[in-house]
């Protein structure tokens, strides 16, 4: 999780996730849960990038290990961080 921290852009306008080069990401999930859509990147390091698109735009940043049945199971999450709007 110490990996993953955003800055923004020189105006605060823009999330900036610098920490993300050269990681892989071994899966892409899209779901939807209620009126919240959903957007995970799962690394290979086992560190997942979580973006929530509705009602609000935010984003969490995720530790995770496999139980024995192979689900991913959150072990770490850090608050939810809002997307700032460009205006």
């Amino acid at each position: 999780m110490k990996n993953l921290k955003p800055s923004s852009d020189s105006r605060g306008r823009t999330l900036v996730y610098d920490d993300l080069k050269g990681k892989v990401f071994s899966q892409l999930r899209v779901f939807r849960i209620g009126v919240s859509t959903s957007i995970d990147l799962l690394f290979e390091d086992k560190t997942m990038f979580h973006i929530s698109l509705e009602p609000e735009p935010l984003v969490r940043l995720c530790l995770y290990e496999e139980d024995g049945a192979g689900d991913l199971e959150e072990i770490a999450m850090s608050e939810k961080i809002p997307v700032p709007l460009n205006e």
